[in-house]
């Protein structure tokens, strides 16, 4: 609608005659508030109606007969109709009107009607009774009307909805029927004013359904008066208050939960005018900061702000103040002094106020204490930078896997979001390239594998994955097959996951045990005795060879020392000889060790001493040689030696003996030769 025509429709609604506005059509087009009430409709009953319902048809027939005569002259524009005729109520009946029929600028024609002489007073009484009956029939309230004993004259379709009675079981009985039996006192005070010509005027009480519940309204009465004014009945409002206390109930239980979470609340509620002066701030402010409710009053907020804060918050402060947006859904940090002269952290959000008209009157701003929570955070930070750190200086490749789910949920996939230098370096890939791949685009073989199901396993259940020497063929190694020990544990939808390489470790792992398989077949197959002692000499391990040359069970001597098996008389040489033992060269001794049966065996027994790397003893590492025989031998040998000793050592000192003897022969053979000559020389 043009501005021009707006400024003209209102002027035509302040005229106290019935305007009516209709296009050539005769289409009504606009009317007033006393066409309303002249005729007794709503405008919106006669918007886009023909003019016929509010006129007789020929009016209309006669303007049609008579327009080009009437107004093909602009000089006679103005001129039109003014005929006497009967216009048609709303309610049916016909009353006498006056009705001037013209054009105007806009080019529609206008109707302007007025009721003729004593019609006026007629159509008012009929207006008035037309009005009367739809309040009465439309109402959303219950409208009663009673005598002034409490008989129920007159029941309207609201007063059958709100009570469950039907006009025919309300009317003739008594207004009793609907008041409970605690406020028939109110019914009686209120005929009591009735009569006297007072009105009841929003009486707040409880009145009673059929089905015997109890309704909440508010009453207000009003005398019904006779020709002669005397009162001769009472007509009563009844509104149903049931939403109205309802909200009334649910406001002030709102009302009692926010003073409630005003007043006790951990983080409290400040209110600040347009220049930021507190005007209200929450009684837990003394809880979070110390202050109280006056030490604040009248003073701003950004006072108590660090300096350090102040520039930071600027901005989003600056705009709640300003209106023009309230400040972000997780607020701003700020340290805020308490009354002790410390600092707190404070999470705060800023939201603009206005009054009803729109005018910003301040800001209500929230605060919540969060100084554990910042410190806190400081300390998780320090933490996941040495997380970081130690992930980064890990040697075992590490990474962190998120789930990638399908449209049921299930999860198909995982994608990597984080990877340290050692899962970048083994997998051959930068960290851009490696972060944002999946999984299964990189190792397709964890399907088959059955990985996939162990990791998915992982994620829905929170059961950390521990796989040892797990065979895969490694895709990003031209399909070679490795070995791995996997870890891995849920964090959050994913996983946090490292592995090792262990296929050397195998290859190590199955030499030595080949090794040693030929170690134990060597140690329990020969016919030395292996052994190893403690620092202490005690029996640790010796070979099963054992029980071929003492007898004993290997097991018989575990934990034992060995002293307890050499002999007295060896003893003391053998612990010399241990003294001297060495990583560097071994010793060796014969002794002999107690046999199982008590006898003693001769062994030769050679030590080497095992170290660690800090050089302290580790363990004695040595070897028995069974050298009983051999000293049987040795000691037979010695016999025939010490006999043969003793034979040669009498026949010597016989041949001695004899040559002695022979040499005496023959020295006395000398001299007897020697006197022999003599003789014959003596004459």
């Amino acid at each position: 609608m043009s501005a021009k025509r707006m400024r003209f429709e209102s002027l035509l609604e302040a005229v106290p005659d019935a305007l009516v506005g209709m296009d050539q059509k005769g289409v009504i087009r606009f009317v007033n508030s006393q066409t309303e009430l002249l005729f007794g409709y709503d405008r919106d009953e006669l918007i886009g109606q023909p003019i016929s319902v509010l006129v007789p048809e020929t009016l209309w027939q006669v303007y049609l007969e008579h327009r080009d005569l009437y107004f093909a002259d602009p000089r006679t524009r103005s001129s039109g109709l003014d005929v006497d005729v009967s216009g048609r109520h709303h309610n049916g009946g016909g009353f006498p009107i006056h009705v001037s029929l013209s054009h105007i600028d806009t080019g529609d024609v206008l109707l302007v009607i007025t009721a003729a002489g004593d019609v006026a007073r007629q159509r008012q009484a009929v207006r008035i009774a037309g009005l009367t009956t739809a309040v009465v029939e439309y109402s959303d309230d219950a409208i009663v009307g009673t005598t002034l004993e409490g008989t129920i004259t007159s029941w309207n379709p609201a007063a059958e909805r709100m009570y469950g009675y039907s006009g025919k079981e309300a009317l003739g009985r008594s207004i009793g029927l609907l008041t409970p039996s605690d406020r028939a006192g109110e019914t009686t005070a209120a005929l009591a004013r009735i009569r006297a010509g007072q009105h009841v005027a929003h009486l707040k009480t409880d009145r009673t359904r059929k089905d015997g519940t109890a309704v909440p309204v508010s009453i207000t009465v009003a005398p019904i008066r006779g020709e002669d004014d005397a009162v001769i009945g009472a007509s009563a409002v009844y509104r149903d208050m049931t939403e109205r206390v309802r909200a009334d109930r649910a406001l002030a239980e709102t009302s009692r939960q926010y003073r409630l979470l005003a007043e006790n609340a951990a983080d409290f509620v400040a209110q600040m005018s347009t220049d930021g002066v507190i005007t209200w701030v929450s009684p837990s402010v003394t809880r979070t900061l110390g202050w109280a409710y006056a030490d604040l009053l009248g003073t701003r907020l950004v006072d108590l702000v660090h300096p350090d804060d102040v520039a930071a918050t600027a901005a989003v402060i600056g705009a709640a103040y300003s209106g023009r947006a309230p400040t972000p859904a997780d607020g701003f940090l700020m340290r805020v002094r308490a009354k002790s002269g410390q600092y707190r952290w404070m999470s705060g959000t800023g939201t603009p106020v206005a009054n009803e008209s729109g005018v910003r009157v301040g800001v209500v701003s929230g605060l919540r204490d969060v100084d554990d929570l910042v410190h806190a955070r400081g300390v998780a930070e320090k933490a996941e930078a040495a997380l970081r750190a130690t992930a980064d200086s890990l040697l075992d490749p590490h990474v962190r896997l998120d789930a990638v789910r399908d449209q049921s949920g299930k999860i198909v996939n995982f994608i990597y979001v984080d990877a340290n230098p050692a899962a970048c370096a083994y997998n051959g890939l930068d960290y851009q390239d490696l972060v944002g791949a999946q999984l299964l685009d990189l190792q397709p073989g964890n399907v088959g594998a059955g990985l996939l199901d162990q990791y998915r396993h992982v994620v829905e259940t929170g059961q950390p994955l521990v796989q040892d020497d797990f065979v895969y063929a490694q895709e990003l190694m031209g399909g070679q097959e490795r070995r791995y020990d996997v870890r891995a544990a849920r964090v959050g939808d994913g996983l946090s996951y490292t592995w090792r390489d262990v296929t050397d470790r195998h290859t190590a792992a199955m030499w030595l045990a080949e090794s040693q398989e030929h170690y134990r077949l060597l140690a329990e197959n020969a016919s030395d005795v292996v052994m190893r002692l403690s620092p202490e000499r005690s029996y640790e391990w010796v070979s099963g060879s054992i029980a071929d040359v003492l007898g004993w069970a290997a097991t018989d001597l575990l934990g034992h020392v060995i002293d307890e098996f050499i002999h007295p008389d060896d003893l003391e040489s053998f612990r010399h000889t241990i003294a001297t033992t060495s990583p560097e060269s071994s010793a060796s001794s014969e002794l002999r060790l107690r046999r199982s049966d008590g006898s003693y065996r001769w062994v030769h027994c050679h030590t080497r001493l095992n170290v660690q790397e800090d050089r302290t003893s580790m363990a004695l590492i040595g070897g028995l040689v069974d050298i009983e025989a051999r000293k049987v031998a040795e000691a037979k040998e010695l016999a025939r030696l010490e006999t043969l000793e003793r034979f040669q050592r009498l026949t010597v000192g016989r041949e001695l003996k004899m040559i002695e003897l022979e040499t005496e022969i023959e020295r006395l053979r000398g001299l007897l030769h020697i006197d022999a000559d003599e003789d014959a020389d003596t004459p």
